[in-house]
């Protein structure tokens, strides 16, 4: 049993119909990757915020798991690359 499902079991949201379900996980994702949105502009840990409300998404939908996954590819490939660049 995953740790979502888990959590989904204490709190008794597994019995909640899964439209309902993703339709609150998407409002509340979706909300938060736009507050980390306007975050990149204002004084606050932008990125950090979208990278969270995608793994609140990511519980419910794949794409968003893709992306995640996308994302850590490319972070890995950027981390390689810097370091070759950074002199010891």
């Amino acid at each position: 049993m995953t740790r979502w499902q888990r959590i989904l079991r204490r709190t008794g949201l597994d019995q909640v119909s899964p439209v309902i379900r993703k339709t609150v996980v998407g409002v509340i994702g979706i909300t938060v990757v736009l507050l980390g949105l306007v975050l990149i502009f204002l004084p606050g840990p932008g990125l950090l915020v979208i990278v969270i409300g995608l793994g609140i998404l990511a519980t419910e939908f794949v794409w968003a798991r893709r992306l995640i996954t996308r994302g850590r590819e490319v972070a890995k490939k950027v981390g390689r690359s810097m370091k070759g660049t950074v002199k010891q």
